[in-house]
This record gives C-alpha cells, sequence and structure tokens, in this order.
C-alpha cells in the first residue's frame, strides 16, 4: 500500500479557474448561476454547487473539494500582498454530512483578515465561524430525570497552517457546559401521591367494598322495576314508574299509526274500510319493516299496546287491530300507579278482559282420541318453552282454559308456547299459553282449538 504524502497540494490551472469561480460566486450575487442558494456568510452547499454550475462543467465534487485545498489561503506575496497566510475558505459540515463552503471576504474591504495562524507572541485568533445557537432548555415536568445539562456543539476550526494545507482542518473541543445552565425539574408526585388520589377517587365513585353501596343501579337492572322484556333482550315497557317515559312502547305505536293509516299500501297490508287489520299480518309487516323493534308476534304486540297504550289509541278485538279517533279513545288505568292485575282465567275472559267464548269448535273423533293418546305416552322432540313441562298423564288438563277466550289464535307454529308432538309418523304442534290451547298439523298454518273431549 503507497504512504500517503502529507507535501502540500500543489496549484493547478484548472484548480486555481475553480478556486476563482468560487469567490466569485460567493462574493459576487450577479455571477452566480442559476439555483445557487448562498447565505449572508458566502456560504453554500456543495451539492448545490454541483447542481447548478459543477455537473455542467464536467466536474465532480472531489475536483471542487482538490480546488478548495489548493488554494486554501491567499498567496504570500502575490498579487493580494501580505506576509500572512490569510483564510481564502472554510469548509464545514453539518450533523446530516452535508459539506458546505464558505468564501471569506476579501482583504481590501479594510476589515482584519482572518489568520490562519497567530502571529509570534499574539493571542488566540478569532474563530471565522457563526455564533454558537442559543440553548433551549425545556421543561420536563414529572421526569425522573434531576437536572439537564445544556451542551454546546459548535464546531470552531483551529489554527494550524500545515494541517489547513494538507487538507486536514482541526477544530477545538467543545466547551464546558456553564453551571449556570442547568436546571432543576419538578420530579412531580411520588408513587405513594398517586396512589392515594387513586383510592381517593374510587371511593367517591363507590368502587371499593366500603362504599359501594352508595352506587345507584341502572333503570331497569333491577327486577320488579316495571320493565318487560318481548324480544328476549329488548325492553319495550315503561323503565320505571318515575316519568321516565315509555320510549320504545311510543316508537311502536307511532309506527303503528303509520301503517294504518298511510304506510298500509307499502307495506302491502289490507285495511278495511272500518281501519280494521289482522294482528298476525302487523305483526309479519312489522318484522319485515322495522326489524330492529324485534321478534313481535300477534300476543307479544298485543300484550305490549296492553301496558303501553295509556291513553287507548288502538283498540284489538276478533285478533284485528285498529286505531281509534280521538272522541272515542278511553284511557286505561296506569299500571305504575297500581299493582299488576293477576293472570287471565277461564272465568275472568282474556288478557284484555273480554268474555271466554264457551263454544269449541272440534275436531274429527280419530284425530282427537290419537292426540290425547300421544299426550297420554309422547313426550316433545324439542326443548319445550312452559308448555313443555306438562305431566305426562294430562291431568293438568282439567284445570287449564280449554279454548281461547278471546277468539284470538295464536300465531302458527313453530313460536314461544308450541310443543311439537309425533302421531303414527305424523307431526302436529300443541299450544297452551296466555291465549288458551290450540293445536295445528305440521306444515299448516290453520290453528283450531284444542278440545280434549
Amino acid at each position: 500500500m503507497p504512504r500517503r504524502s502529507r507535501s502540500p497540494l500543489r496549484a493547478t490551472p484548472s484548480s486555481e479557474r475553480i478556486s476563482r469561480q468560487l469567490a466569485a460566486f460567493g462574493r459576487y450575487p450577479d455571477k452566480r448561476p442559476a439555483g445557487l442558494r448562498v447565505d449572508a456568510s458566502g456560504a453554500f452547499l456543495l451539492e448545490d454547487l454541483m447542481r447548478a454550475w459543477g455537473r455542467q462543467e464536467g466536474l465532480k465534487e472531489q475536483d471542487v473539494l482538490d480546488a478548495v485545498r489548493r488554494h486554501l489561503l491567499h498567496d504570500s506575496g502575490g498579487s493580494t500582498g501580505g506576509s500572512s497566510s490569510a483564510l481564502r475558505f472554510s469548509v464545514d459540515a453539518d450533523k446530516s454530512g452535508r459539506i458546505s463552503i464558505r468564501v471569506m471576504p476579501k482583504k481590501a474591504t479594510g476589515e482584519p483578515p482572518v489568520l490562519a495562524a497567530p502571529p509570534a507572541g499574539a493571542g488566540k485568533p478569532a474563530a471565522p465561524c457563526r455564533p454558537p445557537p442559543q440553548l433551549t432548555v425545556r421543561s420536563l415536568h414529572g421526569s425522573v430525570l434531576q437536572q439537564v445539562a445544556a451542551a454546546q456543539d459548535a464546531v470552531r476550526p483551529k489554527a494550524a497552517p500545515d494541517a489547513l494545507k494538507s487538507g486536514f482542518i482541526a477544530v477545538d473541543a467543545p466547551e464546558a457546559p456553564d453551571d449556570t445552565s442547568r436546571m432543576d425539574v419538578d420530579p412531580g408526585p411520588s408513587i405513594d401521591d398517586q396512589r392515594a388520589n387513586v383510592e381517593r377517587a374510587c371511593k367517591q365513585m363507590g368502587l371499593t367494598a366500603e362504599t359501594q353501596h352508595l352506587r345507584q343501579t341502572t333503570p331497569g337492572s333491577a327486577k320488579g322495576d316495571g320493565a318487560r322484556s318481548y324480544d328476549g333482550g329488548r325492553s319495550w315497557g315503561r323503565r320505571s314508574c318515575r316519568g321516565d317515559g315509555r320510549p320504545a312502547g311510543e316508537q311502536v305505536q307511532r309506527w303503528l299509526s303509520w301503517a294504518l293509516r298511510h304506510g298500509h299500501r307499502e307495506l302491502m297490508l289490507s285495511v278495511d274500510v272500518a281501519g280494521w287489520a289482522e294482528l298476525h299480518a302487523i305483526a309479519r309487516a312489522m318484522r319485515r319493516s322495522r326489524p330492529d323493534f324485534g321478534e313481535f308476534d300477534a300476543r307479544r304486540l298485543q300484550a305490549l299496546l296492553e301496558e303501553t297504550d295509556v291513553v287507548g289509541r288502538f283498540e284489538v278485538a276478533g285478533g284485528k287491530l285498529r286505531k281509534l279517533a280521538r272522541d272515542h279513545r278511553q284511557p286505561r288505568p296506569d299500571r305504575c300507579a297500581q299493582p299488576a292485575p293477576a293472570a287471565p282465567s277461564a272465568a275472568s275472559g282474556g288478557i284484555w278482559g273480554l268474555p271466554v267464548d264457551s263454544h269449541r269448535r272440534g275436531r274429527s273423533g280419530s284425530s282427537s282420541s290419537s292426540i290425547r293418546s300421544v299426550r297420554r305416552r309422547g313426550s316433545p322432540s324439542r326443548s319445550p318453552s312452559p308448555a313443555a313441562a306438562l305431566p305426562a298423564n294430562g291431568a293438568h288438563l282439567a284445570r287449564q282454559p280449554q279454548a281461547s277466550g278471546t277468539g284470538m289464535p295464536p300465531p302458527p307454529p313453530p313460536g314461544d308456547e308450541w310443543t311439537k308432538y309425533q302421531d303414527n309418523g305424523k307431526d302436529w304442534y300443541y299450544y297452551e299459553g296466555p291465549l288458551g290451547r290450540w293445536w295445528c298439523e305440521s306444515g299448516s298454518d290453520e290453528v283450531q282449538p284444542y278440545d280434549e273431549e
């Protein structure tokens, strides 16, 4: 490996031409090429110089740096005169590694020259660089640091003629930070203080064992508060008796008013001249039009209106529903102000207190006998609702209503209160609930009263 020569770089005609061009670019704005940005101190970036001028001249960055190093000092005893070695250029690099070249002012301006080396017996020369930036210390609230020391990163060239001529620039070591630049940082609250704040907040919110009795339950969360679920998850009844209103019931009633007056054409709902519509058809239309109301059938819709229609807007009779005019409405008693009525029985009537029909439509003797035989010995083929827990001997049938008291059959199976049975290879359904006792063959929509006789 050849040894590197430490002799000063010699000037060439090409390097002289490049150095003169650089000096003109730094000192005379009218001689700068388009796109070269020069600051007030006469400094510009090497990459800007190559983009605006160097590549057009067929030069490389190394050619420009070599020219700067060869002509870094004014020639002693030349046209510029003087016996001291004054700087002509200075080279620096920023934190990102970009090289900048600064053209020093001419000596003819009358200003003292920037010396590369101090004369014998002289003091330290002034550094030819911009002043160090002012330090900005941010406040760190709650930091684990106790003190933040300010540091200076200014790089100053140190006078060394031999190093400058050989292409090396020596710099001074960073100055020690002043003690006055230190600041005390507030460490913030301690761990014990933070724990005490959290415990105090938990006590105020009733989240501790001592204060949990102070928390109030949400409306509808406790049993017996007047809430009633009709779709297995949505509470369509009144939330409480403290004037909270019936928002869900009011929404259903408004939809029913629209459906019976204007929307029945869109819903393909049959409404007669008196305003009556089948309750089953209304429930099906509601499931199609407003699925957000939940799964409603005729029985649930009737129960909802019974609980929420306090002013008597609607009338239900014979499995049909209509909206009454204002002068025909009869307000119902507020269930929030009185205890809930007892469950309807065969003697008192249906859900709305209508008389019980004593005439039942019979079925064929063969079907009746086969159904009774299955009721005595059979078991339901699916997991039943309340009607599934019936005794196998059929003794309980004498204590239950024998047919629907309102004359309104329940919706066809499957559904709540329906239990599936099988008789001689044929499936049929048995219903026992608030609407009485009914039966229906599998695959048929004709619901018939259940007659044990």
